[in-house]
């Protein structure tokens, strides 16, 4: 056999296995074009996303998890949450209901956001109630506290919206969120918690705490023109976000107060509608 027949099987099996590896190239590339994930970092997606999953779920506390756990590349990944429903003390960290799920993000370019389960302070969000104060609510409101032990934990609807500043006349203690948008079940809500910015990644230091119009301002502000994809997935809209930032003015909110407070509140004309969540003891550290 001549050495030319004798390359002949090595010469083809050289040039299947190029040619597998010139399609199998030419199939990434291509994939890489297309891909939903593509162009993007792990970092701005947790970054954009998990505070865009927070902002429009107020009846739950969430912050962002380590960013260590996050991964994406061009066929998807998750970014992990760690939430619990809203506590009466939002700034007091602990295990009770706290779990950590997944912003799964599929190869088709969908965000999946985990499934949280409604509760009380839910429809006292999303849905109309007929009066300022049901009879039950005005009956707790009317215990005798001369202590100041106890602590509610209320939603407040403005019968016109106002800022955080004029809020915290009312409430010396402040407010836990602020919700910007209006009350309407049909449109996903736009709030903010009062947190630290280590908890939402925000650019200050870790421990600093932000008001809550404090930390929505800068974190719509730090939002690119290029995140707008990412928005329209969970339901945001990036115009309608720098819109509620620049006003300020807020719609609603959550707040944590003494008895004697939310009786004031519920005087006020400002104020169109109070509902009582919960009820406890003022924290120790109060």
């Amino acid at each position: 056999m001549s050495s030319v027949g004798r390359l002949r099987g090595p010469l083809r099996i050289a040039i299947s296995v190029s040619i597998v590896g010139a399609v199998i190239v030419s199939a990434f590339v291509a994939y890489r074009i297309v891909s939903p994930w593509a162009n993007i970092t792990t970092e701005r997606v947790r970054f954009v996303l998990a505070n865009g999953f927070a902002a429009s779920h107020p009846d739950y506390r969430v912050r962002l998890g380590e960013a260590s756990e996050a991964h994406l590349n061009l066929w998807g990944g998750n970014i992990p949450v760690t939430l619990d429903p809203r506590p009466a003390h939002p700034l007091i960290r602990g295990p009770e209901a706290m779990r950590q799920e997944n912003i799964e993000l599929l190869p088709s370019g969908i965000v999946a956001q985990p499934h949280l389960k409604p509760w009380r302070i839910t429809s006292a969000i999303r849905d109309s109630a007929s009066i300022s104060l049901s009879p039950d609510d005005q009956d707790l409101l009317n215990l005798h506290d001369p202590k100041h032990q106890l602590r509610a934990l209320v939603v407040v609807w403005l019968s016109e919206p106002t800022t955080e500043e004029t809020v915290n006349f009312w409430l010396p203690n402040g407010i836990d969120v602020a919700i910007f948008t209006e009350q309407n079940p049909s449109r996903v809500p736009v709030s903010w918690d009062a947190s630290f910015c280590g908890d939402r990644d925000l650019h200050c230091p870790a421990d600093q705490l932000m008001s809550a119009s404090q930390g929505f301002k800068l974190w719509v502000s730090s939002l690119r023109n290029d995140d707008e994809t990412l928005l329209n997935k969970i339901g945001l809209d990036l115009s309608d976000l720098r819109n509620r930032a620049k006003s300020g003015k807020m719609y609603g909110f959550i707040a944590t107060a003494e008895l004697e407070e939310i009786r004031s509140l519920s005087r006020r004309s400002q104020v169109g509608l109070v509902q009582v969540i919960s009820v406890g003891l003022a924290d120790a550290r109060d």
